[in-house]
């Protein structure tokens, strides 16, 4: 901002406050029931002169400063007549408020004149300014023509050369007009101000077509409505007019009507004339109602002391008459400005907390979905357990209940272990090595793995593996999750002797997998959000189908990290699905790795642990137990203890061929444990393989287990089969 106008926007506000300081001092000193103490009237006259003093001084500030600061005219044509009753309108009340008597009389002219609009107001202001500020209280304005020109005449006092009056006549001189003063007799003078009609003595450039002057002062710039509310035609008038050159604007002449308006159409900003006597108390009433209470209000006021007559609930901002157009606009401006920034904080507000209750909505729903599906497999355990203790079940029940426990307590392990997945996707932390693997393999496997329950079903998989499919680089076994979930989801929607297509086929440098099932479908509703945690098409208490809805966001996720993509497509509801699968080729020629599957070897494991001396380190005596029991099957000789310390003892005393421990365990752990064992020689038991058996299964507990010393890291539940396959492998070694 330029020093000129730094100076007229301070200069402007200290004439307001002096102009709202010297009518309350007046009023003291000429109250005369006030009965002031000699020596207080004497200050406060003090201060009333100094005031008066400052007022010309901070006059001819502003005034020099606005002529530094003029902008660059456009010249309009303007109903001139009009515009000068609707800027003689602010300073009524400021004329009654001083005693003075302010006529207005204006004829109409032949043609519009063309002027802009801003120093016209200024030139009306100024000379305003300077005749209610003389003795004489009679100031008469009036606007007619004379001639081949407009005339504006201000009667008064008498009429100095100042800075109002100089202003005025620069102002006059840029529209080729000039001002003068004349002598009126009886100490009156005239201030005459003559603008030439048509266009002839204006620059060219400077002067706007009517229309376009028209629309770009009635189309509104921004997207906010001021209502206007004044009882006086010709400052309604003007305040429209002005609001109008950058919002939209609505009127109201009285309290009813107002309010009336602004509960129709909510207002952006609401300008009201305090001095009407219709509008008393409309701030208190819009702050009463809760739809307008958030508006805000700015009140533009002669006399002084309104904010103590509105009280706390009054309005945002008081602006004093007479005042510049652009100050008003600023303010108007600044305050929509700021209820934009309150309402969208508001409303941010207000999305957090819909999106706060919406979480915990899903986490009450999650936790009332887990609680089923994890209280099922338990409830067939316990109760087939039970029915096993009572030992009252033939042959083939006790079969029934066998199958039926193993098959619960696997449903437990992969909810489980899904959860696990889905907290290290939130944390960031599923990660694997990345390895050359064949997916021929991969597919295979799933798809075995699979056959036991598409052979319950009925469902036929066919399979369609292409040979020759180069490598791609990943985790073998996460790949197998992937594609073994597909598989099992395509065999859980598949109807009974439904068949059931499994591809792996190239795609120029992609490997592709595609499941295809005749199943129950997807509707196009819910297709976009089939790969999200938790969603399910149906989350009805009659589903047919549970679950978490966590295993297709898993599967996403893992070949994401891969590098990949996955899609899902189906016609319809009832008219089956298609899952592909889109993995990136790995072309360099390095070594293959296949799934590893070491619990097909279990029988012949199971050979190699005859004689084996185990030494097994757990807390919980029954997961000890169970160890004991499935080792000792397997021809292993077990021992078994609940804590480091008892381990220790046992490995001084006679070290095991093999050490099984637990991780998480009281006093001491399984690291600290497998650090006190590494610390022994060779001889008495330090380089005795070991195994971290352990419900932490994180691929980074995996590292921080063998970091401490263990050979093997195996996740609970372990398979029996694995759990014999792995100590038989740290035997061998």
């Amino acid at each position: 901002m330029p020093d000129s106008a730094r100076t007229l926007s301070a200069a402007a506000a200290i004439r307001t406050a002096l102009s709202l300081l010297l009518a309350p001092l007046a009023d003291a000193l000429d109250d005369h029931d006030l009965a002031l103490p000699p020596a207080q009237r004497d200050r406060i006259e003090l201060a009333r002169r100094g005031a008066s003093a400052l007022l010309p001084l901070v006059e001819g500030l502003l005034e020099g400063a606005e002529r530094e600061w003029m902008p660059e005219a456009s010249f309009a044509p303007t109903d001139l007549p009009e515009l000068t009753r609707e800027l003689c309108a602010m300073f009524r009340s400021a004329a009654a408020l001083a005693g003075a008597d302010l006529a207005v009389e204006t004829s109409a002219l032949r043609e519009a004149v063309y002027v802009d609009r801003s120093m016209w107001e200024r030139t009306v202001v100024a000379l305003l300014n300077r005749a209610l500020r003389s003795p004489d209280q009679r100031v008469t304005v009036s606007v007619r023509e004379s001639g081949d020109a407009a005339v504006l005449e201000v009667a008064s006092g008498a009429f100095d050369d100042g800075g109002g009056v100089a202003l005025a006549r620069e102002l006059a001189a840029a529209h080729g007009g000039a001002l003068e003063i004349e002598g009126a007799g009886g100490g009156r003078s005239i201030a005459r101000v003559k603008i030439p009609f048509g266009i002839a003595h204006l620059p060219r450039e400077r002067v706007a077509e009517a229309e376009g002057a028209r629309s770009r002062r009635t189309a509104p710039r921004y997207g906010e409505r001021v209502l206007i509310v004044s009882d006086d035609t010709d400052l309604r008038g003007y305040l429209r007019a002005l609001v109008e050159s950058r919002w939209t604007a609505e009127s109201a002449v009285d309290y009813a009507t107002a309010l009336a308006t602004a509960a129709e159409t909510t207002p952006n900003l609401v300008l009201v004339d305090a001095d009407a006597a219709s509008v008393a108390g409309l701030a208190r009433a819009l702050r009463v109602d809760p739809r307008t209470r958030r508006i805000p209000v700015l009140m533009i006021a002669a006399a002084p002391g309104q904010e103590q007559r509105e009280g706390e609930v009054g309005p945002d901002e008081y602006v004093a008459k007479p005042f510049a157009s652009r100050d008003l606009l600023s303010r108007i401006g600044a305050h929509l400005h700021l209820a934009r920034v309150r309402d969208e904080a508001t409303r941010r507000e207000q999305q957090a907390r819909l999106d706060a209750e919406a979480a915990n909505r899903a986490k009450d729903e999650f936790i009332a979905m887990i609680s089923h599906e994890l209280r099922t497999p338990l409830g067939a355990i316990l109760i087939w357990a039970q029915l096993l203790r009572a030992e009252e079940l033939d042959a083939n029940a006790t079969a029934r209940a066998v199958g039926m426990i193993v098959r619960s307590t696997k449903t437990l392990a992969q909810l489980i272990d899904d959860l696990l997945d889905v907290s290290r996707i939130i944390a960031g932390k599923l990660t694997f090595e990345a390895h050359p693997v064949d997916l021929r393999f991969v597919v295979e496997a799933a798809l075995d793995a699979a056959q036991p329950a598409a052979q319950a079903r009925g469902v036929v998989i066919e399979r369609q593996i292409e040979t020759g499919v180069p490598p791609v680089s990943g985790d073998a076994g996460r790949l197998q999750q992937v594609v073994g979930n597909l598989v099992a989801n395509a065999i859980k929607f598949t109807p009974e002797g439904g068949r059931i297509e499994a591809a792996l086929e190239r795609s120029g440098t992609r490997a592709r997998v595609r499941i295809r099932d005749p199943g129950s479908g997807i509707s196009a509703e819910f297709l976009p959000f089939i790969f999200e945690r938790f969603r399910q098409a149906d989350t009805t208490s009659t589903r047919k189908q549970k679950g978490l809805g966590l295993g297709l966001a898993i599967a996403r996720h893992i070949v994401e990290l891969h590098g990949g993509s996955i899609e899902a497509a189906s016609p319809g509801e009832g008219q089956g699905s298609t899952f592909t699968v889109t993995l990136p080729l790995s072309l360099r020629g390095e070594e293959v790795r296949a799934v590893a599957a070491p619990e097909d070897d279990a029988d012949a494991a199971a050979s190699r642990l005859a004689g084996v001396r185990i030494l097994v380190v757990d807390d919980e005596e029954d997961a000890r137990e169970a160890m004991v029991v499935l080792l000792t099957q397997a021809g292993a000789r077990v021992q078994s203890v609940g804590s480091a310390a008892e381990a220790m003892d046992l490995m001084r005393a006679q070290p095991p061929d093999v050490l099984l421990s637990d991780i998480a365990m009281p006093g001491e752990d399984g690291y600290a444990l497998i650090r006190r064992v590494r610390e022994l020689a060779a001889d008495r038991g330090g380089r005795i393989p070991a195994a971290a058996l352990t419900a932490y299964a994180s691929l980074e507990d995996r590292r921080k287990a063998l970091q401490a010393g263990y050979n093997e890291h195996l996740p609970k539940p372990v398979d029996p089969r694995r759990l014999i396959a792995t100590v038989a492998g740290l035997v061998s070694s």
